[in-house]
């Protein structure tokens, strides 16, 4: 794999992260399920959690 297919596959992955976090964000925001107490930081740090998790499954299922 080229050096410039690496860089976009990450900036790919990056992007799409921040896009579902900000979505996830949105969702619970809409529905009125977010405590008072938490901003965006939290639903980054669920979002980065869930990504672990998956690679973990991922790896683990191979």
């Amino acid at each position: 794999m080229e050096i410039r297919e690496k860089i976009y596959e990450k900036t790919g992955f990056a992007f799409s992260f921040v896009i579902f976090t900000i979505v996830f964000s949105l969702m619970f925001k809409l529905l009125n399920k977010v405590p008072s107490g938490w901003n965006y930081s939290h639903f980054f740090s669920i979002s980065f959690i869930m990504v672990l998790i998956g690679g973990a499954l991922k790896k683990f299922l191979k």
